[in-house]
C-alpha cells in the first residue's frame, strides 16, 4: 500500500545523508535541538494530512500486511482512536524471541473474547506496542498528541488519556510488527520506563476507582 513518508530525526545531522539516497519518495524534518520522542512524534505530525498515521522507529520492522490489517479493522469503528495488533519480539541479529504480552492473549483467546477490554487491562500493564499501532490523526489532534515530560511512557500515557476521552482502541490478533530488544533500547534505559509507567499505570487505577464509568 502506497502511503506518505516523514523522516524525524532528533536533532541527529547524520540522518541527512541516509535520507537522501531515498530522493524524494520521503520527507524529513530535523530538530533544531534533542527534545525526546514525544516532542520528535508531535513535530512530525503537524506535516501528517492523512486520516490515519503510525510512528515506526528506526530499530523495529513493520510487516507489509501491517497497514491494510489495522486499516481494516477501523471501517466498523468510526469511535476509535487507534488500532493495534500484537508485536513480535526479536533480538539485535534478527532472531525470534517471541511474542509481547503472548501469556496475557492466549489468556483472553482461551477465554473466548474477540477483543480486548483496554479501560480496564490498562490498569494493570501495557498489553500494546506502538510499533503494532496505527493512529487515527483527528483524535490525536483532540488529545494533544504525545506528552513531551514522560519521555519513557508517552505512548502508554496517551492510550490513558484516549481511553479517558471515551475513544476505543482496537485489537487486532496477528503479529503485524517486530520489536527489537537489544542494549540501547529507551525501555531499557535506567529503569525509567518501568517507574514512569508505574505511575501512569496508578493514575488510571485511583481514576478507576473513583468513575466507575471508565470500566
Amino acid at each position: 500500500m502506497p502511503c506518505p513518508v516523514l523522516v524525524v530525526s532528533d536533532a541527529d545531522e547524520d540522518a541527512t545523508k541516509v535520507v537522501a539516497e531515498f530522493g524524494k519518495r520521503i520527507r524529513y524534518l530535523i530538530l533544531p535541538k534533542q527534545a525526546g520522542q514525544g516532542a520528535a512524534v508531535n513535530a512530525g505530525f503537524e506535516f501528517i494530512e492523512t486520516e490515519f498515521f503510525a510512528v515506526q522507529h528506526d530499530d523495529d520492522i513493520a510487516h507489509s500486511y501491517k497497514y491494510e490489517a489495522l486499516l481494516e479493522a477501523f471501517v466498523p469503528h468510526p469511535e476509535a482512536g487507534m488500532a493495534s495488533g500484537l508485536a513480535g519480539l526479536i533480538d539485535q541479529h534478527g532472531r525470534v524471541l517471541g511474542v509481547q504480552s503472548v501469556a496475557y492473549v492466549n489468556r483472553r483467546r482461551k477465554a473466548g473474547l474477540a477483543g480486548l477490554d483496554l479501560r480496564r487491562e490498562l490498569a494493570g500493564f501495557n498489553p500494546v506496542c506502538g510499533a503494532a499501532t496505527l493512529y487515527r490523526s483527528s483524535v490525536f489532534r483532540v488529545l494533544g498528541g504525545y506528552s513531551e515530560v514522560l519521555q519513557h511512557a508517552e505512548e502508554l500515557d496517551y492510550r490513558l488519556r484516549l481511553l479517558r476521552a471515551g475513544y476505543n482502541n482496537i485489537f487486532v490478533d496477528k503479529v503485524v510488527a517486530e520489536y527489537r530488544i537489544h542494549p540501547g533500547n529507551k525501555s531499557l534505559e535506567d529503569g525509567r520506563t518501568k517507574a514512569q509507567a508505574c505511575e501512569v499505570a496508578k493514575e488510571l487505577r485511583e481514576r478507576a476507582s473513583r468513575c466507575s464509568s471508565l470500566l
